[in-house]
């Protein structure tokens, strides 16, 4: 889940009322976001934007911040990142979270309508052969047919939906 700052405390306590701190990667913008989030609820798993370019200031900001490298997991972006990148993360013992697809618009306009079922495969597989272990998209049926993971109901998701974003089995618990 990514959130803007003006919801941050809202969304904490629904996630603690909701007592789903274990199920939650909570995508941050900044690791000040994080420390915020963390000071209300240091169980909550927090997912920082880590690329190759912000590495080395985030995990500078990380030295000072009150929470540990055990407490992350990286979201790198919705651009594919280099293999030594990923490894990198996973000497350190962090998770990386791969975007696909941002907007509706995005997904609309980008060449994964036209591919074949081959060429998705193989672009979502790509994503774990570099060493990317979370996929993350808002288009989750699509993503699990497509990997081959089987989806047997409707996907109650806590995401702050303050663009309009819509998509097929996903419920929201929050609209920002």
């Amino acid at each position: 889940m990514c959130i803007r700052d003006s919801y941050t405390n809202e969304v904490v306590e629904i996630i603690t009322e909701l007592d789903a701190e274990d199920q939650v990667r909570f995508i941050t913008d900044s690791v000040e976001q994080a420390t915020e989030i963390y000071n209300q609820n240091p169980e909550i798993h927090l997912g920082l934007f880590i690329t190759p370019d912000n590495r080395e200031t985030v995990f500078a900001d990380i030295e000072v911040a009150p929470f540990t490298l055990d407490k992350i997991s990286a979201f790198t972006g919705t651009q594919p990142q280099p293999a030594e990148f990923y490894a990198d993360l996973h000497q350190q013992g962090i998770v990386a979270i791969q975007g696909l697809f941002g907007t509706q618009e995005d997904f609309n306009s980008t060449s994964i309508d036209n591919l074949n079922n081959q060429q998705r495969e193989s672009l979502f597989k790509s994503v774990y052969a570099d060493g990317g272990d979370i996929i993350a998209s808002d288009y989750y049926r699509e993503t699990a047919e497509i990997i081959g993971y089987p989806v047997e109901k409707n996907l109650d998701i806590l995401l702050v939906n303050d663009d309009g974003f819509a998509a097929e089995g996903i419920n929201f618990l929050f609209d920002g």
